[in-house]
């Protein structure tokens, strides 16, 4: 369970039992996200797009953390349908 700061809205560091640098494991998290979006407006039509992803985060210490999210993205436009699919990485340092 994560902390929750109400005065900047912010979360804290993911709680990590025994840390990589301690000889443990860190922590992993499994995610999972569906969007949908409406790219119409007015005489501007985008079309529309869905996105699934699957992410993989790995917290090693309570101020670092390895994120891997693969995303399958769909766009209908003017009745043609196009895929596409992307993998994101990120590397985070909290520092405070």
């Amino acid at each position: 369970m994560r902390g929750y700061n109400r005065r900047n809205g912010t979360f804290g560091p993911v709680p990590v039992s025994r840390a990589v640098n301690q000889g443990g494991y860190g922590a992993w998290e499994l995610t999972s996200r569906y969007s949908s979006l409406d790219l119409r407006d007015g005489l501007v039509d985008g079309g529309e797009m869905d996105i699934l992803s699957l992410g993989l985060n790995w917290t090693l210490t309570p101020t670092f953390i390895f994120k891997l999210n693969y995303r399958h993205i769909i766009l209908d436009h003017y009745g043609l349908r196009g895929h596409s699919d992307g993998i994101m990485t990120r590397m985070i340092l909290m520092l405070e």
